[in-house]
């Protein structure tokens, strides 16, 4: 999913608030995979990406649970505090896995 338009604002906090509205839009997407028969879907997303990924469940429960989930590096700000009702977590998929890739964060 191409959400450039709804990703490139210089307000980070409107970026956090579109994930939601981006989620959304790709669960209906998935769902019209979905009647045109397929059913092994893999949704992988980078950053804020990867927290998108959530708002895809979400919007998708309780008919479908997706099969597989990749977070890449997901975003931490906007989503650090929040529950897992808005952020990546377990209950997204039935495997869901995360790749931390930014050392240098850790490093510091």
């Amino acid at each position: 999913m191409d959400w450039f338009n709804l990703s490139s604002s210089i307000c980070y906090p409107t970026v956090v608030h579109n994930t939601k509205h981006v989620g959304k839009c790709t669960g209906q997407l998935i769902s019209r995979i979905r009647d045109a028969g397929g059913n092994d879907i893999h949704i992988i997303g980078f950053s804020l990406g990867a927290q998108v990924i959530n708002y895809v469940a979400e919007s998708l429960k309780p008919d479908y649970l997706i099969p597989h989930a990749t977070g890449i590096d997901p975003a931490l700000p906007g989503f650090i505090t929040v529950d897992n009702a808005n952020k990546l977590d377990p209950s997204d998929a039935i495997f869901v896995d995360v790749h931390h890739c930014n050392v240098s964060f850790y490093a510091l």
